[in-house]
């Protein structure tokens, strides 16, 4: 029952934070395809042999695009702190998934409030 509660508050918070970056990317994404790092694990990501992305974080983000008409490519990492590196760098535009906010994050990468 409490992993049921913990699920779903993380899907809420994911759920809040993707609709949020999402009126910030209606000017980019008109322009050019969105590349959207994904990382983490299950049920969040879920990467199969064929190198192909699933999950609801990947899930969520697929309906949300197709709902904006947002063109995108996943770009697959293997852990969060190398997604989010690469977002630093610009290297992708957001970054999707099972994404803690720590005090160290905070400073560096702008997150919604859940």
């Amino acid at each position: 029952m409490i992993r049921i509660q913990r699920v779903e508050l993380l899907a809420l918070a994911i759920l809040a934070f993707v609709s949020c970056l999402a009126s910030g990317f209606q000017a980019m994404a008109a322009e050019r395809s969105l590349k959207v790092g994904v990382a983490g694990s299950p049920p969040f990501v879920v990467t199969a042999a064929n190198s192909s992305n699933s999950g609801f974080a990947v899930d969520l983000w697929k309906k949300l695009a197709r709902e904006r008409g947002y063109a995108f490519e996943l770009v697959a990492f293997a852990s969060v702190p190398l997604a989010l590196e690469s977002l630093q760098r610009r290297e992708i535009d957001v970054a999707i998934g099972p994404i803690s906010i720590t005090a160290e994050r905070h400073k560096v990468v702008a997150f919604t409030q859940p």
